[in-house]
């Protein structure tokens, strides 16, 4: 599915990559999937130089042990030298970290309550950048 492009970045992510490498900000990838996965998905949606990118994909896999996956974002955290305040996260709300949520249809109707902001998509970075503080714009 993801060779024949059915499997897309989310809107805003495509854009959100280059932009936080301009403005000196680290992103991270902290997921359980395999590196084969995250390689071939950020392929497809950035193009075969992906790697160019100032864009650290560990995998954290080893680490994840529960859903949501508390380990990894703690071995991530550990490994990036940063502190949860140092960080914000789309799915990190448990390890202490400002979380900002991107809903889709198996989550629209969660309550998000506790997060620092929900938005539909990314498609509007600008909102995302001014709710996080990122001296970021585009």
């Amino acid at each position: 599915m993801l060779a024949d492009g059915h499997i897309l970045l989310r809107p805003g992510i495509k854009q959100l990559i280059p932009d936080a490498g301009a403005g000196s900000i680290q992103l991270a990838i902290a997921t359980n999937t395999s590196p084969e996965n995250i390689a071939a998905l950020l392929e497809v949606g950035l193009g075969k130089d992906w790697q160019s990118y100032s864009l650290r994909h560990r995998i954290w896999s080893h680490c994840a042990a529960q859903k949501p996956p508390l380990d990894m974002y703690y071995c991530a955290l550990n490994d990036l030298g940063f502190a949860p305040d140092d960080c914000i996260a789309r799915s990190g709300l448990a390890a202490g970290i400002k979380t900002y949520i991107t809903v889709n249809h198996y989550t629209r109707n969660k309550d998000f309550s506790e997060v620092a902001a929900v938005f539909g998509n990314l498609g509007d970075l600008d909102a995302l950048y001014k709710a996080a503080g990122l001296p970021l714009a585009r």
